[in-house]
């Protein structure tokens, strides 16, 4: 009795081996890097760059939510080691302190601005938004976009803003509201949502940067080098890209 059930114990720790760890992670809500449905599907560029990363290492598991978490609660979790890795967030000192990032960023973005087609204005330059004393720029709040607001010099009125949902009713409100986000997300809510049709995106970059994967400090080496290996291969083999080909 005693061997059958050693040798159950030992056969359950190598199909566990077999099947990898599974590693969690977390959903923000934010098109089109997570999407969740009604039934709790979840689709999206970095749903989609974790099921490459498992497709490349079949030892790779990542959880898969059926619900969205805040970024700070997300940020919080990685801190402290009760979330393991999270896909798609800037670079910036303080989080580097606080986590780990991917050896190799995930793809390239862009600070944009979207504003209401009845603002004819032209607008070039940095130095062209800041010369309009009527506009006022917003952003979700406590992200690196909303300092950069700030840095800029450019006006911030005192909305809070929570989601790009938010944001971009602002600005089909009020030609005089400018609400800056990442490329991504911008550029699929426009031309996807007939909601936003009176939204127009202004032909200047606030800045050019990288999303990349973060991980907690308290991750496995293991498992962060296998990780980074398989983003590595599918970066090379440019499975990201045509991710991305996807969504826009």
């Amino acid at each position: 009795m005693l061997k059958t059930a050693l040798l159950a114990l030992i056969a359950a720790f190598y199909a566990s081996l077999a099947v990898g760890i599974e590693i969690s992670t977390a959903y923000q809500d934010t098109s089109p890097k997570f999407m969740v449905n009604e039934q709790g599907e979840a689709s999206g560029i970095c749903v989609d760059i974790f099921t490459a990363l498992s497709a490349q290492d079949s030892e790779l598991h990542f959880s898969r939510p059926n619900y969205f978490t805040p970024l700070r609660r997300i940020f919080y979790a990685i801190e402290h080691g009760t979330l393991m890795v999270y896909c798609g967030a800037g670079f910036n000192k303080e989080r580097s302190r606080k986590m780990l990032y991917s050896k190799v960023p995930l793809y390239s973005v862009s600070t944009l601005l979207a504003a209401s087609k009845k603002n004819s204005r032209d607008y070039s330059t940095i130095n062209d938004l800041r010369a309009d004393l009527n506009l006022g720029f917003n952003a979700i709040n406590d992200t690196s976009t909303y300092k950069l607001l700030k840095k800029l010099g450019l006006n911030i009125p005192g909305h809070y803003i929570k989601t790009v949902e938010q944001g971009l009713g602002l600005s089909l409100r009020d030609k005089h509201y400018v609400f800056a986000y990442h490329s991504l997300g911008l550029k699929y809510a426009l031309g996807n949502n007939k909601k936003w049709n009176r939204l127009k995106l202004l032909p200047i970059s606030l800045r050019d940067y990288e999303h990349w994967m973060v991980f907690s400090k308290q991750i496995s080496p293991e498992v962060y080098s296998a990780v980074n290996a398989a983003l590595k291969e599918i970066r090379d083999k440019k499975v990201i890209e045509k991710i991305l080909l996807k969504y826009q």
